[in-house]
């Protein structure tokens, strides 16, 4: 994996800062995933499907 920089703001900054390993490990997977729909322009309506 390679590391990327991505603003957020502070709060949800904050909340994955103090967030368990576990946890962080989980949002990095969900943002991941995500933004491969993204990339891939796969329609709004699509991802929230998925």
């Amino acid at each position: 994996m390679e590391r990327i920089a991505i603003q957020f703001d502070a709060e949800v900054a904050k909340a994955y800062q103090e967030a368990e390993p576990q946890k962080q490990q989980k949002i990095q997977t969900i943002i991941n995933d995500l933004l491969k729909l993204i990339i891939q322009d796969t329609s709004l309506d699509d991802i929230i499907q998925d």
